[in-house]
């Protein structure tokens, strides 16, 4: 019974300090996977809209995105702490997530592809853009789509 104290002692301690790791720019991982949740579910409707639609001309970034989700605006109310980037480039476009003050890269998103991230820069390990920018080349990632 002597162990069970023992661990009790030493993974406390480990949990609260895991609890309180966070990115560097302060947003834990898990509000970052959910946020990247509704990253995709932009990135989609933007695809559809530019797929099956017709975006306004010169539109870009968020009136492109209010455009592409209508009245359904919960997954841009969820990510108002985040600079939002949009583009399209012919029948393909791409959503980028950047940190509030738009100094770094946070994932983006072709909604042509499947489920997952196409860039996801917040993982450990992960070398991070230097400024917000687009990386992902929407023709490339939806050719095979």
């Amino acid at each position: 019974m002597a162990s069970v104290g023992v661990l009790r002692r030493c993974l406390i301690p480990i949990i609260m300090l895991c609890g309180s790791c966070s990115i560097a720019n302060g947003d834990s991982a898990e509000a970052l996977a959910d946020a990247a949740v509704d990253l995709g579910y932009l990135a989609g409707a933007l695809d559809g809209l530019v797929e099956f639609g017709q975006p306004t001309p010169g539109a870009e970034d968020m009136d492109l995105l209010k455009e592409a989700v209508g009245n359904n605006t919960r997954s841009l109310n969820a990510l108002k702490d985040f600079t939002l980037k949009a583009r399209y480039v012919g029948q393909f476009s791409s959503v980028l997530m950047c940190d509030k003050t738009s100094t770094r890269a946070i994932a983006e998103d072709a909604g042509c592809t499947p489920a997952e991230l196409d860039e996801e820069f917040f993982s450990r390990g992960r070398v991070t853009p230097p400024v917000c920018a687009f990386v992902l080349d929407p023709n490339t990632a939806c050719a095979a789509k």
